[in-house]
């Protein structure tokens, strides 16, 4: 007995210290991603918006087969929000995950989005699917990889993750 105990005690802690590790990034990731990201698009603010991207960033438009580097994705976000400001419509965007894997300086998330537009006829919901990679960069966690799709995608999948409160 006190052989097994000797043996699966070490593999126990290590398995709980590996938990804790990776709440405490998914904690830090909400507040210095997720959070943030969703107040850039309340906010319309491509300067916030893009702060949470590295320069390294990959962009895939997976629908479209499409790629873009930081440059062009700040370029295109800055007119997207500018079209939005200049119409006086709202928009927000709510995540929910399915896979959340990190290991202190680099993450791996998957998950879906719920983007709402608010308009003076009311509203439109549209639903898609993304996968993220990050990794930290000076203390901050930082975009480097963001993919998505909205093939395939409903309210009932979006509602199927666990979504960020």
């Amino acid at each position: 007995m006190k052989t097994v105990v000797r043996t699966i005690l070490p593999v126990l802690l290590l398995l709980c210290s590996a938990a804790a590790t990776a709440q405490t990034d998914q904690d830090e990731i909400n507040r210095q991603v997720w959070y943030p990201f969703m107040k850039a698009y309340e906010k319309l603010d491509a300067s916030m918006f893009m702060s949470l991207h590295s320069r390294e960033l990959m962009r895939v438009e997976l629908d479209m087969r499409k790629t873009m580097h930081y440059d062009a994705y700040a370029a295109y976000y800055q007119d997207f929000f500018n079209r939005f400001r200049k119409s006086g419509e709202k928009i927000r965007i709510r995540f929910s995950f399915t896979h959340r894997v990190s290991d202190g300086s680099r993450a791996f998330e998957k998950g879906y989005y719920e983007f709402t537009l608010h308009t003076a006829k009311g509203e439109a919901r549209a639903y898609g699917s993304f996968t993220v990679m990050l990794k930290k960069e000076q203390d901050r966690w930082k975009i480097i990889l963001d993919a998505d799709t909205n093939k395939d995608m409903s309210e009932a999948v979006f509602l199927s993750g666990k979504i960020l409160q």
